[in-house]
């Protein structure tokens, strides 16, 4: 009989405990999520509002682009604000890209058409492609197909199948 009084006591504390126990881990636990969830949305809408910003900077910079090929007097290019919104793009660019836009800004504004601007501008629109892209592709040259091809890179996947290339 006192076995038995034993081994109930010991459940009936453990369910005490776990009656207590469980709405505060509960309320832990919720808490938590509601943290993460928070941080994620913070991080989410930072990422939006960076990327409304870049864009609505290309499409001025595009306009800029239009507005000097226009120019036709000297007064109108004085008015140009391409490169007032180039140097306002800087901030947005990846390193290797800012020397480019910032080039070619001033090679439109002075309207400069050689192979060499040509070129910028070639650079330039696929630059502004591969930053506007929500898939993250990019232009990559294929060894296999010998051109390059519009195509979202995939590091773990060429890892692979160089590895692969090894043991064949």
């Amino acid at each position: 009989m006192q076995d038995k009084i034993v081994v109930s006591s010991f459940w009936a504390t453990v369910l005490v405990i776990g009656t207590l126990l469980s709405p505060i881990v509960t309320i832990i636990l919720n808490r938590i999520f509601d943290l993460v969830a928070k941080r994620l949305n913070n991080q989410h809408e930072r990422y939006e509002s960076y990327n409304s910003r870049r864009r609505e900077l290309l499409e001025q910079y595009l306009v800029g682009l239009v507005e000097a090929e226009r120019a036709e007097t000297p007064e109108e290019r004085k008015n140009l604000k391409l490169i007032e919104v180039s140097y306002l793009l800087i901030p947005y660019l990846p390193n290797y890209m800012q020397e480019t836009f910032q080039r070619y800004a001033l090679e439109a504004a002075n309207r400069k058409h050689d192979a060499k601007s040509n070129a910028d501008f070639q650079t330039v629109t696929i630059f502004i492609k591969e930053l506007l892209d929500p898939r993250g592709r990019r232009w990559i040259y294929s060894t296999k197909h010998k051109k390059w091809i519009w195509k979202r890179p995939n590091k773990a996947l060429s890892c692979f199948q160089q590895w692969r290339s090894k043991w064949k």
